[in-house]
C-alpha cells in the first residue's frame, strides 16, 4: 500500500513536471535536483504523519484534505514547505480533519488540477 502511494505521488510530480502549458518540449530531468531519502510519500514516525513530494519545478504545493473519497469540498488545505532535493513537505496534525488527500501544484503561475492517483494527468 505504501509503495502504491509512493508511485502515485511520484507520478503526480513527474506528470506535473512534464506538462508545460506553453511548450510541448520535454524538460531535461538531469538538470533537476535529486532526493536520495527513503521517505517520499506519506510516512509515519511515532504516530505522526508526514507527506513528502518530489516536485522540483513547482512554485507551490497545496495539500487538500477531504472527508469523503469522492466529491465534496476540501475540509482543510495546507501549504507544503519547500525542502531539500526538489521536495516539498508537510507534517500533518495528530488528528487531521480529513482522511483523503490530493496535492495541487502551482507551476508557471498556473494552478494544476489536483492529482491523487497514477491515472490522473494534469490535462484531465
Amino acid at each position: 500500500m505504501k509503495f502504491l502511494l509512493f508511485l502515485s505521488l511520484l507520478f503526480v510530480a513527474t506528470a506535473c513536471a512534464l506538462s508545460n502549458k506553453t511548450s510541448s518540449k520535454i524538460p531535461d530531468f538531469a538538470a533537476y535536483p535529486t532526493y536520495p531519502g527513503s521517505d517520499l510519500g506519506l510516512t509515519f514516525v511515532r504516530g505522526q504523519a508526514r507527506l513528502r513530494v518530489w516536485a522540483p519545478t513547482a512554485e507551490a504545493l497545496l495539500l487538500k484534505l477531504y472527508a469523503e473519497g469522492t466529491g465534496g469540498e476540501a475540509v482543510a488545505s495546507y501549504a507544503m514547505e519547500k525542502s531539500t532535493g526538489g521536495t516539498w513537505v508537510y507534517q500533518l496534525p495528530a488528528q487531521p480533519p480529513g482522511r483523503f488527500y490530493v496535492v495541487q501544484a502551482t507551476i508557471g503561475a498556473s494552478s494544476w488540477p489536483k492529482c491523487p492517483t497514477p491515472t490522473c494527468t494534469p490535462w484531465d
